[in-house]
């Protein structure tokens, strides 16, 4: 439908750039279905998610992406990712300390995932 948001979007999206979607960047504090509407429709070749370790936050698009199993909907993506017949792929990933190394209130650091996902065909 081309009234529909995820089409919507996606059309001001490409006329914005001139052309597809290259990378799509995640990082809302809340889930958004909305991301996968812009992922479905734009197609974007790599798709960024940061705080993919967080709840609630985007880890979950990418966990959904890579089509791993969870017991929970918005779960964050965390330890090994399932692969199955998934048109994603892990790209790069890696973490940052958000509180410049010093401990949090009980001794944990505040560490932040980031996963770089590549659609299968992105280097065709």
């Amino acid at each position: 439908d081309e009234h529909a948001l995820g089409t919507a979007a996606c059309r001001a999206l490409q006329a914005s750039v001139g052309n597809e979607l290259g990378v799509l960047l995640l990082d809302p504090p809340y889930p958004t279905v909305e991301a996968l509407l812009l992922i479905n429709e734009c197609r974007p070749r790599f798709v960024l998610v940061h705080n993919a370790n967080l709840a609630y936050h985007a880890g979950w698009v990418a966990r959904l992406l890579l089509q791993s199993k969870s017991v929970y909907r918005y779960a964050p993506l965390q330890g090994k990712h399932g692969h199955g017949a998934s048109d994603w792929q892990i790209l790069l990933e890696g973490s940052h300390d958000m509180s410049g190394g010093r401990p949090e209130i009980g001794g944990n650091s505040d560490i932040r995932h980031w996963v770089l996902l590549s659609r299968s065909d992105a280097f065709r």
